[in-house]
Order: structure tokens, then C-alpha cells, then sequence
């Protein structure tokens, strides 16, 4: 369990002397005004292209989607360096005009909407501090509060789950801020059956308001790299209900809640369950980690702002929902990010930390179980936070360790994880299969990643592996094909087949890779040969087992392969850093005799560094050398001199 005495560790990133490196670019994280910081682009798809394929292929190619607005939008960060386009996508860098909008879909208008909002400058620092003499909340009022446990009792059981069920469920729709997360946002319209109507909703109002939200969950998004977190938006709902819920207190949320909910489509044993079925709608729909919604209620014509209670923005801690009115106690429209970065922060768990929340500094919260240890109470530290609400915080992007902790933003080991993602492995079922006469193996198996253990809830992971390697002792890592097409989930059947080894003792170890780079290998099987004559021999002609050169193609690389009995050699392979098998070229024009020499001719694209080269023989019976030659090609960077010139006065 983590305490005040836990010490936060600090990764300081820098990068030194950089130099051009073969038209490589190099990327950091610099100020948002910097030349080389990245361009926010929207791209809106043609009815005829896939969201989907699009967004993989923008992701392959190491952009940053931000925003999501399905079917046909999105916004991205773009590398700079790297092309702001998307092939048949029209894109946008700067403001879009709406006039070249009326043609395009809801989605889309939406989207540019929260584009040109987030193009539009921050909030002075003086502007907010004169907001921040206005109260967070009138009195003592908490804005984090406890939702019931479902009471649908198809969702009561969860348990006694088994170890094939470690993806959130039902209940866990925001456990911590990591990866990708699906927002519903409802505008409650009273039609006057219950009370007189006093609020209406306009499309102006709601534009408004979508791009309040998305500008909050970009601010999320900016504060913490390493969480990755994207945002799909739901098209948003204006549901009716009997009562004019800003003239109640907010206690009668469950009747404009059950209102909305069930014009919506959905049921439930309470209006909880009802939001919780939406939350998993949209999960399952957009395929996210995470769910929550929004309801914001119209306040345009109310006097103070809040509802009759007092209450205008509160969040139920961990879900499923938070409320906002629409002017917000008098932080008004323009300031509704503010107020929606704060309670999206108690969507995951975040605590309050200003004085009249009375947040004891030793209480716990989030997947991690971070005390709150930033709170006005006297606690460890004093800093100011987004949690302590007010506007200067959002408008200076600050965060404190404590609250970064409850939404699950620690990294407890220093490797650069943050730690629900920091997940382990576990392999099992592990079978070899072989020929005892050629030292080649099939090896099969499961792996499986394991969650970071949550103190107090249930052990999940949001995690999916990529990437699947293996290596022998400490050759070079190399593929495993997928079994089933492709890699896609925390777990997976594997299958591969080993380079021929010579006679001995082999240990054969299994990598991984997933979606957040989390790296994790293991050994997961020892085997011996024994039995196998080697009568194909594989040796380059350096004298140094280092090769260095200024450019890969410089000049081949030479070798000699022999046959040690009574055959001769029939060709020779060559492999870089573990990759395909290609034809090495025989020294006399073809290979057919027992001595044969051989050259390797590498690609002048080969990049700067240190790469492994190996080669080996096969004889005209079929024996492979089982030990290749393996030699390091070191191929240095392109030097250059500046002259600078001389001023004579």
C-alpha cells in the first residue's frame, strides 16, 4: 500500500549533440510555440474510406490521434517532419471556415467545431486568477461523490472471475487515465409535462459546450505522454425529460437521469445501472478502454447558475457519470474546460484537494491507492493543482504527483512505465518437437501479460501484444508469426521453428511487445542436441570480427564456406540483425566445389550503428552450418565540416 514516505521518481529527458544522421529526423517534446512542435491536424475522411484503417494507419505511422468523432473525423497530432496528410482525407491545419462545412456530416462539423477550439489561445494567467476569487463550490459541497454498486444482478458476481477475464467489465468503466476512452455527452431538454420549461438547448450552445469538454480532455491528454490517451466521441444526445432540472436540486438527478436514459434506449434496476449500460454501449461500440458521461444541463436563463441546491458541477469517483450546468456558478461557457478538467479527474479516481472539501491527507484513492497528500489540510506538500479546482491551475497545466498517482500516472520502478500499463508475463503449456539428427526445433506454447496488482480493486490490464520474438542463448531476436493472423490481446497462442543448432545445450527465450511498449522476455524451454555431424563450415575473411565502415555499400564483405567430408558446397545465405535468409554471391561465379568463397554485398541504406551480419553455408546433401559466421558491421555516420568564414578588419 503506498504512503506519504513513497518517493516519487523523476525521469529527466534530454537529448544531446544532435547531429544529422541520414535524413533520420529526431523528435522531442518541445513548447507548444516551438518550430519543431508538433501540428494539430483535422482530417475528415470520404463516406467511401474506413475510420478504422484510417486511424491504424495514422498510428503506424507514429502520429498521435487525439480526438476521435466517428464515422468520418479526427483530430491528430502530426510530428513535425512528418507529412500533415492522410491520403484521401481532406486536412486542415489552420482554423476551418465553417462556410466549407455545410456539406459535410454531423460528425465532421463537430469536429472542426473542437478543432478551431483548440486552435483558439489559452486563458491569460491574469485572466484566471481573477476567476479563481470566485468559489469552487458555494458553502461545503463535495463534488466527488460515491456511486451505489449495480444492482442488476447480472453484474453483482464479479469476483469470482478467472484469469481469462482481466479486461475491465461492466463496473470498471475508469479505473485510470491510460489509453482510450469512449464520452457520451447528454443535454437533458425539459418538454414541460412536470414543470414549466424554462431552458431550452440550441445547436449553438451545445457546439459550445462539445468543445468546452474536448478542450478539457486535450488539456488530460497534453499533461501525460506515456498514457496515450485518445477520446471517442459519442454523437451527442438531447433527450427529453418531464422536469426542468435546473430549478431542483441536484438529488433529483434520478428523475431527468431516468428520463433521458430510458428516451435513450436503455434500462436498469436504477438510473446508475442505465448510465452504466450506455457506458458499455459505447465501449463495446468503439471498441476503448474506457467509458464515462456527461450530462450538462442547460442554466442559460437560471440567475446563479446552479441548481436549487446550491450544486453545479459535481463527478461520481470511478464513474459512471459527471454533471455540469451550463454556465457553471458563474465561471460561465467560456469556462467550462476548467470546471470539466476537474471532474473528469474525479471520473478516475482523483480526490479533492481544496479546503472545504475537507480531504484528510492520508486518504486513498485510485487503482494505485495514492493518498491525498496535496490536500489544504496540512499534507506532505503545497502545490498548486487542478484537483484544489479554480481556473489558474488549468490555465498553467499543473497536475500534483499525488493526484498524477490517483488517476494511475506513477511510475513506481523508474523504467518509464507508467504502472497499470507496467504489466508482466506469464508462458505456459510450453512443448518442444524435434529431429535429433538436424538440431531444429518447433516450439509451441501461451503467453499471457499480467496485470500491476491494484492494492484494493481487482487486478485488470488494458494491454494488447504486437510484437512476439525469439531468440537462441543470445543470438539475435527474431519473429514469431502469429498463429491466428495476428497478435491483438494480452494473450495468444505462439508456434515457431528454430534455426538448425549445433550439439550442446540451448536455452530458448520468448519476447514480447505491446501496444504501450512494455517489453518483457523470458527463457521458456532448454533443449540439447546431440548426434549432429557438422560438415559444412562458414567463415568470413577479416581478421577482426568488427567491420567498420563509412557506408554499407563501401565495398563487399568476403568469406570462404567449406565442405569438411565428401561433398561439396551448394550456397551460401546471409541474414542482417536477424532478418530473412538472402543469397550470398559465389566468388568464382558459382558454387561447386568442396572450397568456395563468397561475398556479401549490403544495401548502401543500411542506417547508422551497429548491425549483425551472419552467413551460412548448405552442402549438397542439405547440412546447414549450425554455427554461422557472424561478424558486426559498424556503419558510422556521415561526417561533416563547417567552415566558418573569416572576417578580416
Amino acid at each position: 500500500m503506498r504512503t506519504q514516505t513513497f518517493t516519487l521518481k523523476l525521469t529527466i529527458h534530454f537529448i544531446l549533440a544532435i547531429v544529422l544522421l541520414s535524413g533520420v529526423p529526431v523528435f522531442a517534446a518541445p513548447p507548444a510555440d516551438s518550430p519543431d512542435a508538433p501540428t494539430l491536424v483535422l482530417a475528415v475522411l470520404p463516406a467511401s474510406q474506413n475510420l478504422d484503417t484510417a486511424l491504424q494507419s495514422a498510428r503506424s505511422a507514429g502520429i498521435r490521434v487525439r480526438h476521435i468523432f466517428p464515422p468520418d473525423a479526427f483530430i491528430a497530432e502530426v510530428p513535425s517532419g512528418t507529412p500533415a496528410d492522410f491520403p484521401g482525407a481532406k486536412t486542415f491545419i489552420a482554423a476551418v471556415d465553417p462556410a466549407v462545412t455545410t456539406e459535410w456530416s454531423p460528425a465532421a462539423k463537430r469536429a472542426a467545431v473542437v478543432f478551431n477550439a483548440l486552435l483558439a489561445p489559452p486563458i491569460t494567467a491574469r485572466d484566471a486568477q481573477s476567476l479563481d476569487a470566485h468559489p469552487l463550490q458555494p458553502g461545503d459541497f463535495v463534488d466527488a461523490l460515491e456511486a451505489p454498486a449495480p444492482e442488476a444482478p447480472r453484474f453483482l458476481n464479479i469476483e469470482n472471475v478467472t484469469a481469462d477475464d482481466l479486461r475491465p467489465n461492466y463496473t470498471e468503466s475508469s479505473q485510470f487515465m491510460i489509453g482510450s476512452v469512449a464520452v457520451g455527452i447528454i443535454f437533458p431538454e425539459s418538454d414541460g409535462t412536470t414543470d414549466p420549461s424554462t431552458e431550452d438547448w440550441t445547436d449553438g450552445k451545445q457546439s459550445l459546450v462539445v468543445s468546452e469538454i474536448s478542450s478539457a480532455l486535450n488539456w488530460w491528454a497534453e499533461r501525460e505522454p506515456a498514457a496515450q490517451l485518445s477520446v471517442v466521441y459519442d454523437t451527442p444526445h438531447t433527450e427529453p425529460t418531464a422536469v426542468e432540472p435546473i430549478s431542483r436540486p441536484y438529488t433529483d438527478q434520478s428523475l431527468w437521469i431516468a428520463d433521458t436514459m430510458t428516451a435513450l434506449g436503455f434500462s436498469g434496476y436504477s438510473y446508475f445501472d442505465q448510465v452504466r449500460a450506455y457506458n458499455d454501449y459505447l465501449r463495446q461500440t468503439y471498441h476503448t478502454d474506457w467509458a464515462f458521461t456527461i450530462f450538462v444541463v442547460d442554466s442559460a436563463n437560471d440567475s446563479d447558475n446552479r441548481f436549487s441546491d446550491g450544486y453545479f458541477a459535481y463527478a461520481y469517483l470511478g464513474g459512471p457519470f459527471m454533471v455540469m450546468t451550463y454556465g457553471n456558478n458563474g465561471y460561465g461557457i467560456g469556462n467550462m474546460d476548467a470546471v470539466a478538467t476537474h471532474e473528469m479527474g474525479h471520473i478516475f479516481r482523483a480526490l479533492d484537494q481544496y479546503a472545504a472539501a475537507n480531504v484528510a491527507c492520508d486518504a486513498q484513492s485510485g487503482y494505485l491507492q495514492i493518498e491525498n497528500q496535496n490536500s489544504q489540510q496540512g499534507c506532505a506538500i503545497d502545490e498548486p493543482s487542478i484537483m484544489r479546482g479554480q481556473i489558474s491551475p488549468y490555465a498553467n497545466g499543473q497536475i500534483d504527483e499525488y493526484a498524477r498517482g490517483q488517476i494511475g500516472w506513477w511510475d513506481s520502478d523508474g523504467n518509464g512505465m507508467l504502472d497499470p500499463v507496467d504489466v508482466g508475463l506469464t508462458v505456459s503449456g510450453v512443448t518442444t518437437q524435434t529431429v535429433a539428427t538436424t538440431g531444429v526445433f518447433t516450439v509451441s506454447g501461451h503467453f499471457a501479460e499480467t496485470p500491476f496488482p491494484s492494492p484494493k480493486y481487482r487486478s485488470i490490464l488494458i494491454n494488447s501484444v504486437e510484437t512476439v520474438n525469439y531468440r537462441v542463448d543470445d543470438g539475435v531476436w527474431q519473429s514469431v508469426q502469429p498463429v491466428d493472423g495476428a497478435f491483438d490481446d494480452y494473450q495468444d497462442d505462439f508456434i515457431f521453428t528454430t534455426d538448425p543448432l549445433p550439439n550442446g545445450t540451448h536455452t530458448i527465450y520468448l519476447q514480447t511487445i505491446d501496444d504501450f511498449g512494455k517489453v518483457n522476455e523470458q527463457a521458456i524451454a532448454t533443449v540439447t542436441v546431440s548426434g549432429v555431424t557438422e560438415t559444412v563450415d562458414t567463415e568470413f575473411s577479416a581478421a577482426s570480427e568488427r567491420l567498420t565502415v563509412q557506408s554499407a555499400a563501401a565495398e563487399p564483405v568476403a568469406g570462404t564456406a567449406l565442405q569438411l567430408t565428401d561433398g561439396i558446397i551448394a550456397g551460401v545465405a546471409y541474414r542482417l540483425d536477424g532478418g530473412e535468409w538472402q543469397p550470398a554471391q559465389p566468388a568464382d561465379g558459382a558454387f561447386d566445389s568442396a572450397r568456395e568463397g563468397f561475398t556479401v554485398v549490403l544495401s548502401d541504406s543500411l542506417s547508422p550503428g551497429d548491425h549483425l551480419l551472419e552467413a551460412r553455408a548448405t552442402d549438397s546433401f542439405g547440412n546447414v552450418d549450425l554455427t554461422p559466421a557472424r561478424m558486426t558491421v559498424s556503419v558510422q555516420a556521415a561526417q561533416f565540416r563547417v567552415f566558418l568564414p573569416l572576417v578580416v578588419r
